[in-house]
C-alpha cells in the first residue's frame, strides 16, 4: 500500500497555532513514520521540508524502503 503524508512545511506553525508542544508533535511524527515502515507500506510525499520530510527520516530509520517524491512539473527546486 502507498501512504501519502501531507503537512505544513513550517513546523513552527503547529505549536504556535494549536498549542501543541514541539515534543508532542515530534512524538506524533515518530509514531507515524514508525507505523508506516513497520507495516511495510510505501511512502509518498511532496519533498520540501517540515512534516513530510520529518516523517521520511523516521520511516527510513525504522526500515522503510520506498519513498516517492511527487514534484510539480514546473518546480524550480526539485524538477
Amino acid at each position: 500500500m502507498r501512504v501519502s503524508v501531507l503537512g505544513t512545511g513550517d513546523m513552527t506553525k503547529i505549536p504556535r497555532f494549536t498549542g501543541m508542544k514541539k515534543e508532542e508533535l515530534m512524538k506524533l511524527v515518530e509514531g507515524l513514520g514508525r507505523m508506516i515502515a513497520r507495516k511495510g507500506h510505501e511512502l509518498v510525499i511532496i519533498p520540501d521540508r517540515g512534516i513530510p520530510t520529518e516523517v521520511v527520516k523516521v520511516y527510513r530509520k525504522y526500515g522503510g524502503v520506498k519513498v516517492y517524491g511527487v514534484v510539480p512539473v514546473k518546480d524550480k527546486r526539485y524538477g
